[in-house]
């Protein structure tokens, strides 16, 4: 899909549910007001994602035909457009809407005002997942988020994460989805959005220590 002066708008509907005409016409129309968001990045053009299509003939009996090895390890979609500082014809988490919203600067608070340890705490019970402790909650971040358009409408608020690259591993993200939210707000209402960040979403995997590690980084 390449961009043009005539091209204003895009309908796409990959998930059949027996309900798309109903929001094809009334998207365009007006009638409806869409508040969906890109789960994947869009590329200007295929070169972007640097990743072959792999295509195999049915004729081909080579068991290794298939392999994939996954070398992007973790820049995969806005990931990899973010490492290479690729712009992208429609960015993950992109959608449109026909009112408009306004999201006020980010408020970080921390439940405790004890020093927090670079580590989990070793005695913490193990559970699905893990350590407990890796999921004890770090910082709480609000937002206040307003619908300043005429009509209702609604906004997914995205937190994401960035770890600082001096002191990260090498090939860690610039930045990672660690939150988002539906939010519907008639004309003129507002509504505060809040994001609980637990230590496994500040951290990441020391691979020569064997262990979470936390990072200071900025959301």
């Amino acid at each position: 899909m390449e961009s043009s002066p005539k091209h204003h708008w895009n309908l796409r509907c990959p998930l059949p549910w027996g309900r798309e005409w109903k929001f094809a016409r009334g998207h365009p129309m007006g009638r409806l007001n869409p508040s969906a968001k890109l789960p994947y990045t869009i590329p200007a053009k295929e070169s972007d994602y640097d990743i072959p299509i792999t295509y195999v003939p049915a004729s081909n009996r080579d068991p290794n035909a298939w392999q994939a090895d996954f070398t992007e390890g973790l820049m995969i979609d806005y990931r990899h457009f973010d490492k290479y500082n690729i712009t992208p014809l429609y960015p993950f988490g992109f959608g449109l809407s026909y009112t408009t919203f306004d999201i006020t600067p980010l408020q970080i608070s921390s439940p405790s005002s004890s020093p927090i340890s670079p580590t989990p705490d070793s005695s913490a019970k193990i559970a699905p997942g893990g350590n407990s402790d890796l999921y004890t909650t770090i910082l709480t971040t609000t937002t206040t988020l307003s619908n300043t358009g005429s009509v209702t409408g609604a906004q997914v608020v995205q937190l994401y994460l960035s770890f600082p690259q001096d002191t990260s591993p090498p090939n860690t993200p610039k930045r990672v989805l660690r939150g988002f939210e539906n939010v519907e707000l008639g004309s003129g209402e507002a509504r505060d959005v809040t994001f609980a960040l637990t230590r496994r979403d500040l951290s990441y995997w020391e691979v020569e220590e064997g262990s979470v590690e936390d990072s200071c980084g900025r959301v």
